[in-house]
């Protein structure tokens, strides 16, 4: 499902000019179980989004095995500087193909989709968080 971060765990050499990301398999994963349409422009929200907070100004959960998945809470004040909005959520979403297809031939759409089809390692789906990192 997940196969790669950005930064990844414990990284203290991570770029503060990147932006934290998730890499996952398969390609369609962060729109799979989107219940809404796509809007008017086409654009399909994402069921799930990266939220990066300030460790400064939110208490990070307990973490440990046998405990229940981890939750954080947030004053109405920190929801509006911690969470990304929400209505640009179809922003930070996309899918990757690695392929060899030439895009200025006529047929790359049916290439493409034949080559994805026979290597889906090729292609991924990406979650990016839009909040800078601050080195440490």
């Amino acid at each position: 499902m997940i196969v790669r971060t950005d930064p990844r765990p414990n990284a203290t050499d991570f770029e503060p000019n990147y932006l934290a990301a998730v890499d996952f398999d398969p390609p369609d994963f962060p729109w799979l179980l989107t219940p809404a349409r796509a809007d008017a422009n086409g654009r399909l929200r994402p069921w799930l989004v990266l939220v990066v907070v300030d460790r400064a100004q939110v208490a990070l959960p307990a973490l440990g095995a046998g405990r229940p998945l981890p939750s954080i809470r947030l004053t109405a004040q920190q929801v509006t500087t911690e969470l990304p909005d929400l209505a640009e959520s179809a922003l930070w979403a996309h899918s990757q193909a690695v392929s060899n297809v030439d895009a200025g031939n006529a047929s790359a759409a049916q290439l493409l989709s034949t080559e994805m089809r026979k290597s889906p390692e090729r292609n991924i789906s990406r979650l990016v968080c839009p909040r800078r990192l601050t080195p440490r």
